[in-house]
């Protein structure tokens, strides 16, 4: 059996890291990173921005990285990783019935 991952495949937590973050809520969102705010003697804070350019932060313990910045070491969904609003979904469902109409 093939070994799925390499002790020389780790991989720091640095900026322009594709990276997974766990939010408040059980959802979680994929982003690359683009800064570290380091607060002595209080939580480290991540700065993400994810495929649709929205930003994002979260607290450092939060994080963990899956990738470099064009190529993640993880398969994603499609959609990348972006959350969609309920007014996104509903029209992106709407234009998919439209297509199948016409």
């Amino acid at each position: 059996m093939q070994a799925l991952y390499c002790a020389g495949d780790a991989m720091s937590l640095d900026a322009q890291r594709v990276v997974l973050a766990k939010l408040i809520c059980p959802c979680r969102r994929v982003g690359i990173m683009t800064k570290r705010e380091k607060h002595k003697g209080s939580f480290d804070i991540i700065e993400l921005k994810d495929a649709a350019e929205n930003t994002f932060v979260t607290r450092q313990h939060n994080v963990f990285v899956i990738g470099n910045k064009n190529s993640p070491m993880i398969s994603l969904p499609k959609g990348k990783g972006v959350r969609l609003t309920i007014l996104q979904e509903q029209a992106k469902i709407y234009q998919g019935e439209a297509k199948i109409v016409a």
